[in-house]
């Protein structure tokens, strides 16, 4: 197991405290300016993909690693060890599924957003351009449902080749699971194009991420779902090369 030594964050002198603050007030001054630009449906949320920016490959603070996970996860404490599996009651599970099925946050309350713009706004309109061509890139590949005409995979043969592809792109981890409907947001019922699950995983950029909570963070956290987008994008083409139909999904649904 590998650890990364931090040297401690110095404290801010007067002048940097003073500068801090100064930003913090142009920021909260300035938030009713920018809610238009996060509106959901809004111009710049439409057309955002058109703006000019930086690919994140030239940007090594919000780049990922997109290296494959190899390392043996090590066993955690002995005091945070439990039996292994999970208990699974059917009926019970079939029951809420039916009474109140998994609902999306975002979705059923879009408003909520609304909390969040005071302190993020800077870094969301700074990394949609980015985000949002990647968004089309995926969209775009959903229409495009054309598997290759050629006689499938032995299931474990596909599973191999499947993470073998993943790893070649970058994907941090990559695990499959058979489709379960009552563990399916509500609002994206049926839309799944099969009986399997590809989850994918992306590390994001370590140094940025210790920054947690700032701006630096949130662009990082952002432009990794636009890259995880984009090996999405080809890991679905390369299933259709096999014969397989596959939907890539973005980062919310």
């Amino acid at each position: 197991m590998k650890f990364h030594h931090r040297r401690p964050r110095t404290r801010r002198g007067p002048v940097g405290r003073f500068l801090l603050h100064i930003w913090h007030v142009v920021l909260h001054r300035s938030t009713p300016l920018a809610r238009p630009l996060l509106a959901p449906r809004g111009w710049y949320q439409t057309h955002a993909y058109r703006f000019p920016h930086i690919p994140t490959r030239y940007l090594p603070r919000l780049r990922s690693p997109a290296r494959s996970w190899t390392e043996v996860i090590p066993r955690p404490a002995p005091e945070l060890r439990t039996q292994p599996g999970i208990r699974r009651e059917p009926g019970r599970e079939d029951e809420a599924a039916r009474t109140a099925p998994l609902q999306f946050f975002f979705k059923l309350h879009a408003d909520a957003m609304g909390a969040v713009v005071p302190y993020m706004w800077p870094a969301v309109v700074s990394s949609t351009p980015r985000v949002a061509r990647s968004d089309r890139r995926l969209r775009a590949a959903r229409r495009e449902q054309r598997p290759a005409e050629v006689p499938p995979l032995d299931p474990a043969a596909l599973t191999g080749a499947l993470k073998a592809k993943a790893a070649e792109l970058g994907i941090s981890a990559v695990g499959v699971t058979r489709h379960d409907p009552r563990y399916t947001f509500e609002q994206f019922a049926g839309r799944n194009v099969g009986d399997r699950v590809v989850v994918c995983i992306l590390e994001q950029n370590y140094g940025s991420t210790q920054l947690i909570p700032s701006e630096r963070s949130e662009r990082a956290a952002l432009a990794t779902y636009g890259q995880l987008e984009d090996r999405l994008v080809e890991l679905s083409a390369w299933l259709q090369e096999q014969g397989y139909r596959a939907r890539p999904e973005d980062y919310i649904g």
